[in-house]
């Protein structure tokens, strides 16, 4: 017959195991109880420390296998880009700037009446990718856009019936 834990496996994953309950060594902050192979309890260390992290936003950065390191928050306005050179593999950096070419139209919407399929657009977008289609909030509905500018867009079936329930977000050329 083999002997029983001195606790009970429930309550020790509940973080109820009382300390006299673990089989040796005293609480030590940033410590917390763990299961050994043995099935009794041991204080070990928990994860990543807290200590990491020295400022509001910082980040964690994984560095090697098991192995992390502190990204020190970036400049406002800027972005985190993946940058094998750099120890944590990531920098802080402006944002690139966007074509000059395009405009971003945004919400342009229209009212379903559960039986029109085919809306003809305001501006031309620059491609079939620089579109998006929400309809009732979702993206579940087919679509393709046709035309010699792009500017017709036809459902594979009916939007429902609601007012702009179908918002369009559209890369349009300006040039």
């Amino acid at each position: 017959m083999t002997a029983q834990p001195t606790h009970r496996h429930d309550e020790f994953h509940r973080g109820v195991v009382p300390e006299e309950q673990l089989a040796s060594g005293t609480p030590t902050a940033g410590y917390v109880p763990t299961a050994s192979g043995t099935g009794e309890a041991a204080w070990s260390a928990a994860g990543i420390p807290v200590t990491i992290i020295d400022a509001k936003g910082d980040l964690i950065a994984g560095t090697a296998a098991d192995t992390v390191a502190r990204l020190a928050v970036g400049t406002n306005g800027y972005v985190l880009t993946a940058d094998s050179g750099e120890t944590t593999g990531l920098k802080w950096g402006a944002a690139a700037s966007g074509a000059t070419d395009h405009e971003h139209i945004l919400n342009v919407a229209f009212s379903g009446d559960a039986s029109t399929t085919v809306w003809e657009l305001p501006v031309a977008p620059v491609d079939a990718t620089s579109i998006a289609v929400y309809v009732t909030g979702s993206r579940s509905l087919a679509w393709v856009l046709s035309g010699a500018l792009l500017t017709t867009l036809t459902f594979d079936s009916a939007p429902a019936s609601a007012a702009d329930n179908i918002v369009i977000d559209i890369v349009a050329a300006t040039a």
